[in-house]
């Protein structure tokens, strides 16, 4: 009987132990499932991880160049506003120069003119400033020439001294009801199609100068110049009748030495 009963107790207790290390077992199963789940998460978010640290990485490299550029750029503003600031003072002086120098070779012209008693010819111009003042520039020596000697002499003075060398020439000299007119062609360089128009007959006031430049010098009104033209009209590459915004009559009259003008030439 007791026999019995202890068997009885040790199939109990192995019962007991199996169901134990069952349920044991059972856990550490879904303990190791959970861990394994968990490491899954920690890979994937180490993957994530790596890609953001990598887009970080990227963004601060593209800052960093953006940043360098702008400081170089900076420097160039700078660089740039300096220069600027030079060549406005460098404008300013050589103007301040110019107007001084032109003002004291005005005077000393005037001064020579009533020293000289043979003929010449002077390149007339108005002042910038008041538009009224006739400036007599220099003068142009007459010895015996022909009328068409004297004005080519004329062309080629005013073409260097204040045309900067471009190119303008005496197409001929025309016998008119009006007496003789002179036709001065100017024409635009080769190398550079635009130079008159860019340079000389932009703005009213340079384009205003331009023309009472080249008209008062052909006439030489007033002045004693010997045999001389009766008047002067202007064709821009050969031909009249050129539209320009500044010089508007220029290439579209005829200028006579008594002051009349015909305009609207056909």
């Amino acid at each position: 009987m007791k026999k019995n009963i202890l068997i009885m107790i040790l199939v109990g207790i192995i019962l007991g132990v199996t169901v134990v290390l069952l349920n044991v077992q059972e856990d550490n199963k879904a303990i190791r499932e959970k861990i394994n789940l968990q490491n899954a998460v920690i890979r994937v978010m180490e993957d994530d991880y790596v890609l953001l640290s990598s887009k970080y990485e990227k963004k601060v490299q593209e800052y960093q160049a953006l940043f360098e550029m702008f400081v170089e750029k900076n420097k160039q503003i700078e660089n740039t506003q300096e220069t600027n600031q030079f060549k406005d003072q460098y404008y300013n002086r050589v103007s301040n120069d110019y107007q001084s120098l032109r003002e004291l070779l005005s005077s000393q012209v005037m001064l020579l003119s009533n020293c000289i008693n043979e003929s010449y010819i002077s390149v007339l111009s108005i002042d910038d400033v008041d538009y009224d003042k006739e400036i007599l520039l220099w003068f142009i020596p007459i010895t015996d020439e022909t009328v068409s000697e004297k004005l080519d002499l004329l062309v080629d003075q005013l073409s260097t001294y204040n045309f900067s060398n471009l190119p303008m020439e005496v197409s001929k000299i025309e016998e008119t009801d009006f007496g003789k007119i002179a036709v001065i062609n100017i024409h635009e360089p080769v190398e550079n199609p635009n130079a008159w128009n860019s340079l000389y007959f932009g703005g009213s006031t340079g384009g205003l100068i331009t023309s009472e430049t080249l008209i008062r010098s052909f006439l030489q009104k007033d002045r004693d110049v010997g045999t001389w033209i009766d008047g002067v009209r202007f064709t821009y590459n050969g031909e009249s009748n050129a539209l320009f915004d500044h010089v508007e009559q220029l290439f579209n009259a005829v200028y006579l030495r008594n002051g009349i003008v015909f305009n609207d030439l056909e």
